[in-house]
């Protein structure tokens, strides 16, 4: 938006900062009625504009479009930033270039969960009824089947959130009907780490079975490591830009961060499922289907 008056002349706000003016009402806001000088950067990831009684402060676009694909507040955005600055100064990694990839890769979870949304709604048989995937418009579907195996498992597009970027569990107790089959899940804020049964599962819309290659020892550590995280109690984690940050042990997982840390955890750190590339921790598990 441009803004105009005799006295400062034409002056540009750009996003973030026009985001931030905005939640406060624009001209009514404490700020005043105009800007007063042109946005400036503060070193390489904050700007700044001065308005007629105050000065608003942001991340710059990079940082605030990443913040928001994953739905970050602005207290979010400044935790996530540390910890992906630590993650970058530990590893040798420039910071814009460590930045723009995350980025990047978390649009395209987005789309691509986005498109299996889509698919989803033509293409899912109606099984069962779900309040929450029914007002979505996704008919609830039990994941795992006759075919499933202790240590499988699921991805599916997930209805009950508001950032659209799948959800996935592991499987840890086999059977012929989903009355049988458990998974372990990171399920949300409220809930945390929970073991539940295939007939009581919320949030899933047309689930996909992935088998993990591996031999049956390591399919077996991770199975006992997801039940290790209910038996414990374990919370929910929101940074989910940093699922392949920190020790595989936490007191909070996301579901992409249980499936991961159970297998890297009981392959000894051989096996590193989840990515596309060799090695990029601060970037969203895309789907799970890359193993």
């Amino acid at each position: 938006m441009i803004y105009w008056t005799p006295k400062t002349g034409a002056q540009a706000v750009y996003e973030p900062i026009l985001s931030k003016w905005a939640k406060v009402e624009y001209e009514r806001s404490r700020y005043g009625y105009y800007p007063v000088a042109p946005q400036e950067n503060i070193g390489e990831w904050h700007v700044r504009q001065r308005f007629e009684r105050g000065e608003i402060a942001s991340f710059n676009e990079t940082i605030s479009s990443l913040a928001k694909s994953f739905g970050l507040d602005g207290q979010g955005a400044q935790e996530i930033f540390d910890v992906l600055m630590k993650d970058f100064a530990d590893h040798g990694i420039d910071s814009k270039i460590g930045f723009e990839n995350p980025l990047a890769n978390s649009l395209k979870s987005l789309e691509f969960n986005q498109s299996n949304l889509l698919a989803a709604l033509v293409e899912a048989p109606v099984l069962q009824s779900n309040s929450d995937n029914e007002a979505a418009g996704c008919s609830y579907i039990p994941p795992g089947n006759s075919n499933t195996l202790a240590g499988d498992v699921f991805y599916s597009v997930a209805t009950t959130h508001t950032y659209n970027r799948g959800h996935n569990g592991i499987f840890v107790k086999e059977g012929a009907t989903t009355e049988e089959i458990e998974t372990v899940e990171a399920v949300n804020p409220e809930r945390g780490v929970q073991r539940l049964l295939g007939s009581i599962q919320e949030g899933v819309c047309a689930p996909r079975l992935l088998h993990v290659k591996t031999d049956d020892a390591t399919r077996a550590g991770a199975v006992a490591f997801a039940k290790k995280q209910d038996q414990g109690g374990k919370g929910y984690n929101k940074k989910s830009l940093a699922t392949r940050i920190g020790p595989l042990e936490q007191d909070a997982y996301n579901c992409a961060q249980l499936v991961w840390a159970a297998y890297k955890k009981a392959s000894g750190g051989g096996l590193d499922i989840g990515e596309e590339y060799p090695y990029e921790p601060y970037s969203q598990l895309l789907c799970l289907l890359t193993f």
